[in-house]
């Protein structure tokens, strides 16, 4: 009997010191039941210690399983906190990346620009300086008068000088067939004057071009003003008039490449520079969507952090519960011990 008003004295101790755990109380409520059972009716004592150690038992197990549930969740929550975690990394990395190398490809095109212009620069200086030879020697063959070509075109054998000069002519403009057949039907056609005056030399083929530079080689004597001047009034404007569009044609073929060049330069500027004002629209969204990934990543962290509270009391509480279905535990053998004897 002192027995048990001692475990009664020891049982509610016990009770007090666990109230403040919602498990821990249910651990007790299931105990708690015990005294009203206390008798010396062995084997309805028995059956009351086992039924309530059973039920004690089965808290204990329903926190370990809400604990592991717990910690479940915990799991799910860091992992998804990392996962935000990285995406902000990656997100601001790939941004910062494809803004460095849009910038960097701008620059790189900056640079090869600004020294095509220089090149270009040069050759204008060049076309500046032939550019009057043009103009003066398009006015002098406007200033043939048609008298002067229709001599020309009645004679039956005309002098070298005037073959050369013609066949110049001719070359350039395209026309392959410079026999004197082919050069009087040329100088037969209505408007030919225009024609020459109003021809533009980025039509002369390089074919064309080096088979008269070849003939200038040759024949340079023909082109001679005063030469072409004695052999008629009409020929002096011609000769120089093929000669101002061969270094024309020249300069001009220079140039071309410089100018293909440049056209796909800023193509690509322009290509830049778009992509960089599509970035920085861009970038607009990847700050929205970083910030949502970091209000993610706050709510993960603070939903895991509050988990682990939890986590950590429920084990306070497990701990404290399974120390006391333990000492309840070995308190029923210890009685069982001594009825028995």
């Amino acid at each position: 009997m002192a027995f048990i008003h001692t475990y009664i004295h020891i049982f509610t101790s016990k009770k007090s010191g666990i109230q403040q755990r919602r498990a821990q109380l249910q651990v007790s409520a299931c105990l708690s039941g015990f005294k009203p059972l206390v008798s010396w009716q062995g084997s309805t004592k028995s059956c009351s210690w086992v039924s309530k150690l059973t039920e004690a038992r089965q808290v204990v197990d329903s926190l370990k399983s809400e604990a592991a549930n717990q910690e479940q969740r915990l799991a799910e929550k860091q992992a998804k906190a990392n996962s935000a975690l990285q995406m902000i990394t990656e997100t601001m990395r790939s941004a910062n990346s494809h803004k460095t190398e849009m910038e960097s490809l701008k620059e790189h095109t900056e640079k090869e620009n600004q020294q095509l212009v220089v090149r270009k620069r040069a050759i204008d200086e060049e076309l500046a300086e032939i550019e009057p030879l043009i103009r003066e020697a398009t006015a002098a063959v406007g200033n043939i008068k048609s008298e002067s070509l229709s001599e020309i075109r009645s004679m039956r054998a005309p002098p070298e000088v005037i073959r050369d000069i013609l066949e110049g002519v001719l070359r350039l403009m395209g026309i392959l067939d410079t026999s004197w057949n082919s050069m009087k039907i040329f100088l037969a056609k209505r408007g030919v004057k225009e024609d020459i005056r109003s021809f533009d030399a980025r039509q002369i083929s390089r074919e064309s071009r080096l088979a008269v530079e070849k003939l200038l080689q040759e024949k340079g004597e023909s082109f001679d003003p005063k030469t072409a001047r004695r052999a008629s009034t009409a020929a002096a404007p011609l000769a120089a008039w093929v000669m101002a569009n061969v270094q024309y044609s020249h300069v001009l073929e220079k140039i071309s490449p410089l100018e293909q060049e440049q056209s796909k330069l800023q193509h690509n500027l322009m290509m830049a520079k778009n992509q960089i004002v599509q970035l920085s629209s861009g970038l607009s969204d990847v700050d929205r969507t970083v910030a949502k990934l970091k209000d993610q990543l706050n709510t993960y962290t603070r939903e895991a952090a509050e988990i682990e509270i939890h986590l950590n009391r429920a084990q306070e509480t497990i701990n404290a519960a399974e120390g006391l279905v333990e000492k309840l535990n070995d308190e029923y053998n210890r009685w069982k011990t001594q009825v028995i004897s």
